[in-house]
């Protein structure tokens, strides 16, 4: 992953699976500029407001996330803010996901993880049967990853590739 994080601009990477609990940290490849001094393994991260989150959300099959999405849209609603409706723009999101084949979270305040705005792309990472078996995610400090579409990591060969890896692809790039 070392090689990946300089490929991608010098950038943190992390590595997840989808554990008991959600979206859950097993690497972090950790760049110059780290964006955080909190970045823990075994981190469970937020299903509807992290890229690695979405990426799990659009990819893994829906009843292995809709309980945990469910959960989160209802912590994260808004006084007032419509149910229903959250949720249709939660899954458009997605919709596009599985579109664009990569995820991603923007971030115009701190959050409460990085005291930083911060912002994040992952893509799944499939097993040798084309299922979804971790994430892959970049992230960065705001002021150093532009959030657009048309930015240099959605854009990056090695991102797309990782889209397309296998587990054993996945092994070899931690190397």
């Amino acid at each position: 992953m070392p090689r990946l994080a300089e490929d991608l601009g010098h950038h943190t990477l992390c590595l997840s699976v989808w554990g008991n609990r959600g979206p859950t940290v097993v690497h972090w490849e950790a760049s110059k500029q780290p964006v955080s001094d909190q970045l823990r393994l075994g981190l469970v991260m937020s299903c509807t407001h992290c890229a690695t989150g979405k990426a799990f959300s659009a990819f893994l099959p829906s009843d292995m996330t809709r309980a945990f999405i469910e959960k989160d849209l209802r912590l994260h609603r808004m006084p007032g803010e419509n149910a229903q409706t959250q949720a249709d723009a939660f899954e458009a999101e997605l919709a596009d996901a599985r579109q664009r084949g990569i995820t991603r979270a923007t971030n115009a305040t701190p959050s409460h993880l990085h005291h930083v705005p911060v912002n994040a792309f992952s893509t799944p990472v499939s097993d040798r049967n084309g299922a979804m078996s971790m994430a892959l995610s970049v992230t960065a400090p705001a002021s150093r990853l532009p959030a657009d579409w048309g930015g240099e990591v959605p854009r990056k060969p090695g991102t797309e590739c990782c889209a397309r890896c296998d587990w054993y692809g996945a092994a070899d790039a931690m190397d």
